[in-house]
């Protein structure tokens, strides 16, 4: 968790090029340059309350998201508090935000490092709830049905 004026809080571990290209070959996608550097030069951890994903523990989205975000690469985790991701698509090369309630997603930045300036910038100005209010303020939200959720009850219900 990040202290009242830690921009990134590093994880242990150290990352090394072969991490990342590892990752590429796993996943068959060209990951984004800016976060190719950013784990190469510093590492995976708290980055403006985002948690941003070691290549070992990077995945992608499986078909129960439903097609449009099938394939996305989840690049930084709880990026709100909530548990929501950051996620690039490797077909258009961009930065989304994927939320789980509701499920959707929406455009966040044309690249790694765009995203990381914005959350950085955001985060300095207000530590408290800077990357939240930025998440909950963008337009353009996607509401998508996963496949789990087409069934005849919510995902939530077990019964």
């Amino acid at each position: 968790m990040i202290g009242a004026h830690e921009l990134f809080v590093p994880a242990a571990a150290v990352i090394h090029d072969s991490d990342v290209s590892n990752a590429e070959l796993r996943l068959s996608c060209n990951l984004p340059v800016g976060y190719k550097e950013f784990v190469s030069t510093l590492g995976s951890g708290a980055w403006a309350q985002s948690d941003i994903t070691a290549p070992a523990d990077l995945y992608a989205f499986d078909e129960s998201v439903g097609h449009e975000m099938k394939g996305w690469i989840p690049l930084a985790e709880n990026v709100d508090g909530c548990g929501n991701s950051v996620a690039f698509n490797c077909l258009d090369q961009k930065i989304y935000f994927c939320n789980h309630d509701p499920f959707g997603f929406v455009f966040v930045a044309n690249s790694f490092e765009e995203f990381i300036q914005t959350v950085a910038d955001r985060w300095l100005r207000d530590t408290r709830s800077g990357t939240r209010l930025f998440y909950e303020s963008l337009p353009d939200f996607k509401e998508v049905i996963p496949l789990q959720q087409e069934r005849k009850h919510s995902w939530w219900k077990f019964w």
